[in-house]
């Protein structure tokens, strides 16, 4: 009888014992002992954790000893702070206001309107987890963690965007030399959702190959505007296609981050705002359907497109691995697009110059650290 209940003693002690020591990884004792760490440190607590999360079915079971902390911390603890440091969140969104400079046409198809276009809109950018980004890490033996291999995300953006539009003129009086086919751009509601596949390219960079869906709805199909002594008006051209129309593209971009690419992905923002983007692609858009009006058109649903944009606030004020994103951005951006074939009518190019400010939405909902 003795010697079962010494056996039984024997099995049990390690149980107790590491119970023990999971039990000691308190909340409290976490906080205590993470702290006094700079931003740096905490965010190298995050990644050692979030890497453990992602082969283990339960993240928040287990403990991750830090280094230079020199003691066990408790991971739904490190994640909760990382949220109030603004390190960590599942979810990217940004809302970003702006002024749009736009100029279509060419010597053959003269816009509808001389000089730029200028309108102030805005408009909503997400997106989602990169899903595999850390199951693929590899640490050195200097403890360095790289990531090489694809990951994959969703996102898109929703929002009021110019998008150019094939107008016929009317005059209410005189006579236009050129009325019909004239391109410009108009308001129209905006969005757009797809997948991406990310490569990471080094340490503060990414290449993505991406292919999305979308629609335009044009918030006021008729326009009418002064240009010179002519009072105009302006309605699309007749092809079949109402307010609302599809597109969809294909392309691949390339961002360059002020952060590390591991922070890019953990805390979104800095992911949706990079230092610089440049992105360029395949798009067919619906808006340009060859029937009616643009029966005798060539392939105009078919466009390729060529995009930059460049944060200057992250250009002068770099953000540092481990700190939060800044509450907001001051970005420039090209949006080009243009036909593929340069061979009989179609519907010519146009530019979008930008200038806007992007704010982190979703700061508003970032949990507060206790007092």
């Amino acid at each position: 009888m003795q010697m079962r209940w010494i056996a039984t003693l024997i099995i049990l002690m390690p149980s107790l014992f590491l119970s023990k020591g999971i039990s000691a990884q308190t909340p409290t004792s976490t906080r205590t002992a993470l702290k006094p760490l700079s931003n740096r440190e905490r965010f190298d607590a995050l990644v050692g954790v979030v890497e453990k999360a992602g082969t283990n079915p339960a993240p928040n079971a287990f403990s991750f000893a830090f280094h230079p902390a020199g003691t066990d911390v408790d991971s739904a603890t490190v994640i909760q702070m990382a949220k109030e440091d603004g390190t960590y969140q599942t979810f990217g969104a940004i809302f970003t206001a702006y002024a749009a400079f736009g100029d279509a046409g060419s010597t053959a198809v003269p816009a509808a309107q001389s000089g730029f276009q200028t309108e102030a809109l805005a408009n909503i950018a997400y997106e989602s987890e990169h899903y595999g980004f850390l199951r693929q890490s590899k640490t050195d033996a200097d403890g360095k963690t790289h990531f090489h291999r694809p990951d994959f995300s969703f996102g898109g953006t929703v929002g009021v965007y110019p998008t150019l539009v094939m107008e016929n003129l009317t005059a209410t009086t005189g006579s236009i030399a050129q009325p019909n086919g004239r391109p410009m751009f108009q308001d129209a509601f905006h969005w757009n959702i797809g997948p991406k596949v990310n490569i990471p390219l080094y340490k503060h960079g990414e290449a993505t190959a991406y292919a999305d869906v979308g629609q335009n709805i044009l918030v006021d199909p008729i326009t009418s505007f002064k240009q010179g002594d002519l009072s105009l008006t302006a309605t699309p051209v007749s092809n079949g296609v109402g307010r609302a129309a599809f597109f969809g593209e294909v392309g691949a971009q390339v961002k360059l981050f002020d952060v590390e690419l591991i922070q890019a992905h953990l805390d979104k923002v800095s992911n949706l705002s990079p230092r610089f983007m440049i992105a360029g692609g395949f798009r067919r858009d619906n808006r340009f359907a060859k029937s009616g009006d643009l029966s005798t058109y060539n392939s105009p649903e078919n466009r390729v497109f060529f995009r930059c944009l460049v944060s200057l606030s992250k250009i002068l004020h770099p953000t540092e691995t481990g700190d939060s994103a800044p509450p907001a951005t001051f970005d420039f951006g090209v949006d080009y697009e243009r036909p593929i074939g340069s061979t009989g009518p179609n519907v010519p190019g146009a530019t979008r110059l930008i200038f806007g400010s992007g704010i982190d939405i979703l700061k508003l909902f970032r949990p507060k650290a206790p007092a």
